[in-house]
């Protein structure tokens, strides 16, 4: 405006536009003095009405920031409100529903009575016990797991399912599932005698899986033990003591599981070279009330066998929770797998260092301790020979069958021994039932004719004693990668 003002006056634009802070004039005109006085007077009346406008725009623009401000704080809390909810919310998601043995529709089983929906509804979530260990385990390189939607449908036992619904009893639908190897029917033989004598409410439950003639005919010699033939197993091969065929096997006893597992039947798994020392049924039914599977271990006490769990004894519940992670498992039958140890069957390395850790997000596995679950270097006669405090024995770390088969006997004549001492247990009558069966203890150890009776276990047995002495000094740790170091 001043500028052109200047111009109109008819001064020269060098002499007109001139920096306020350098003079005073606008003009070279007489009365440069009064026109100055009105220009200014009028700038200074359109810089108030400037100066109350941005005043009135900056007192707008305060409000709004103002109130823009509590919007977005309100709108940050909720944010924040939402994002926890939503940190949770994976938490709640993956909380497996608590697993009774039998959904609501099916009959009830000798784990535990059946739940209705809404008494399920109110059991407390399973997350407290989520498997910690199992979780940072690193897991090996694989390669080959990659199994399509058709083969999975070829998964399973043909004729297992029909045969248990077909012997089993009215309200029975839980099965324990025994492999029986070709050569291992006398430790088949001690596992049946030893359900007889302490849990034999157990006995109703147990079918034999055998996979040569000479086993299947010993095993129906006997009445009251139920025996299935794998006929589908044998066509495929010829020779079952073949490496391959040895190999497959150990992963047959998962493929039994999963067929039963589609029939709705809960089942546990075991090996033959188990013996029974007290009924399991309120353990593992404990167990299952808290988890959704429940497996054995090599060493440690409850919390160090989360960190090498093995399959001599597998227990699932019937629900499609189980089949996916029998799918899971066996995904890895096929798949070519790093570190593991030598001397391992393939089904037991792929559960441990692949399908616990990389379930332990979504399924609760749970590693029973090695007091009630023993084997060879961690069972405990005690000094009263009962094995206080343990259910099973396992054969783990002894050598060939027939070591396997001589230590389990020890077992079972230690236990028989220590209760007729202490005048406690089920009778000791050694007479035979009409099955044939042993109603005490098992055959005889040393095989001349009287029950052993030397100090447990005994020296001469061709097993792993120096493990055994680093477990009772407390040598061994469990490393992070699912290993046993030996120290």
């Amino acid at each position: 405006a001043r500028r052109r003002r200047a111009m109109t006056r008819g001064a020269g634009e060098r002499e007109n536009i001139v920096s306020t802070s350098t003079s005073y004039a606008y003009g070279t005109s007489v009365d440069v003095e009064r026109v100055g006085a009105l220009d200014d007077a009028r700038d200074r009346a359109q810089s108030d009405g400037v100066t109350l406008r941005g005043r009135r725009h900056e007192r707008g623009l305060r409000r709004i920031a103002g109130v823009s401000a509590i919007v977005m704080f309100i709108l940050a809390m909720c944010a924040s409100v939402m994002a926890l909810g939503a940190l949770r919310a994976p938490r709640e998601v993956q909380r497996p529903a608590r697993a009774a043995l039998g959904a609501a529709t099916l009959p009830a089983n000798f784990f535990g009575k059946r739940l209705d929906p809404d008494a399920r509804a109110r059991l407390a979530s399973k997350a407290s016990q989520r498997n910690t260990i199992s979780l940072r385990t690193r897991v090996p390189t694989l390669r080959g797991v990659e199994t399509s939607a058709q083969a999975r449908l070829t998964r399973g036992v043909p004729g297992l399912s029909q045969h248990v619904l077909r012997v089993q009893k009215t309200g029975d639908d839980a099965r324990v599932l025994v492999l029986t190897k070709p050569q291992e029917w006398g430790m088949t033989f001690l596992l049946v005698a030893s359900v007889k004598r302490w849990a034999p409410a157990l006995l109703p439950h147990i079918t034999i899986l055998t996979y040569d003639e000479k086993t299947q005919k010993a095993c129906e010699l006997h009445r009251g033990v139920d025996c299935f033939y794998d006929r589908d197993f044998v066509r495929h091969y010829s020779d079952p003591n073949a490496s391959s065929a040895r190999n497959a096997m150990s992963w047959r006893k998962v493929h039994a599981a999963l067929e039963l597992l589609r029939a709705r039947i809960p089942v546990v798994i075991l090996d033959a070279d188990t013996v029974f020392l007290n009924d399991p049924t309120e353990v593992w039914t404990k167990a299952l009330s808290a988890h959704d599977c429940v497996v054995t271990a090599d060493v440690g006490n409850e919390f160090e066998s989360q960190g090498n769990a093995n399959t001599k004894l597998v227990i699932f519940p019937a629900h499609a929770r189980s089949i996916d992670l029998v799918h899971k498992w066996l995904d890895g039958e096929r798949a070519e797998m790093s570190g593991v140890n030598f001397g391992e069957y393939p089904e037991q390395s792929y559960w441990n260092y692949v399908v616990v850790p990389e379930s332990a997000s979504t399924h609760t596995i749970h590693a029973m301790s090695t007091t009630e679950a023993s084997n060879f270097i961690t069972a405990n006669a005690g000094a009263d020979g009962v094995f206080d405090g343990t259910y099973m024995v396992t054969a783990s770390y002894c050598g060939e069958t027939a070591d396997k088969e001589r230590f389990l006997q020890h077992v079972l004549e230690t236990k028989h021994h220590g209760e007729a001492a202490l005048g406690i247990g089920p009778s000791s009558s050694t007479t035979h039932d009409a099955g044939g069966l042993p109603l005490s203890s098992a055959t005889d150890f040393d095989h001349d004719g009287v029950a052993d009776a030397s100090a447990f276990p005994n020296q001469e047995l061709r097993c792993d004693h120096v493990k055994r002495r680093l477990v009772e000094q407390r040598r061994y740790q469990v490393t992070s990668d699912r290993h046993i170091v030996w120290t």
